[in-house]
């Protein structure tokens, strides 16, 4: 008996898993989140040196694209 009650908790907890995973989200929706600390340096560095790809935005260049949007700030440079 507690092996099947052990089964049907499991499959319960997995199909609640996939359901939440799969859930789709708002684009949109705003969501207020906790206070947090971006730390950076100014180290000079030449741009083919990073190991990751990187993209500098000016800040004109986010004024003349008038949005608070990461993602829109983004997809408006065409190379990326």
């Amino acid at each position: 008996m507690r092996k099947l009650i052990f089964h049907i908790l499991i499959l319960f907890f997995s199909f609640l898993f996939v359901i939440l995973k799969n859930k789709k989200t708002d684009p949109t929706s705003v969501e207020n989140l906790e206070e947090f600390s971006v730390i950076a340096t100014k180290t000079v560095r030449q741009l083919s040196s990073l190991p990751l790809p990187v993209q500098i935005v000016s800040e004109k260049e986010i004024e003349a694209i008038s949005s608070i949007r990461l993602n829109d700030i983004l997809m408006s440079k065409q190379d990326w």
